[in-house]
């Protein structure tokens, strides 16, 4: 389940992750948005923690927005249990 949410975590669109933000009603502009996207997907390492595949708040606040980081919080726990439950 780990490899799988890992392999799916880092290989999400960016338009997946908009429509993920639109259907949660998250309202992270999509600027943000990008910047998140680029760090999941090209700085992995320095974005999730690998033994709880959670994020890893103080990248977070030197790249992002700080007023999202409950959202992107939000996000990646909808994402996570989408896999989980297999709606993804």
């Amino acid at each position: 389940m780990y490899d799988n949410i890992k392999a799916t975590l880092m290989k999400l669109t960016f338009d997946e992750l908009q429509s993920l933000n639109q259907k949660n009603d998250l309202r992270i502009e999509g600027s943000d948005l990008e910047i998140f996207h680029h760090l999941l997907t090209e700085h992995w390492q320095e974005l999730m923690d690998e033994s709880s595949l959670s994020l890893i708040d103080d990248t977070l606040s030197k790249h992002c927005n700080l007023y999202n980081l409950s959202k992107y919080h939000e996000l990646i726990t909808s994402i996570k249990r989408n896999i989980i439950f297999n709606k993804r």
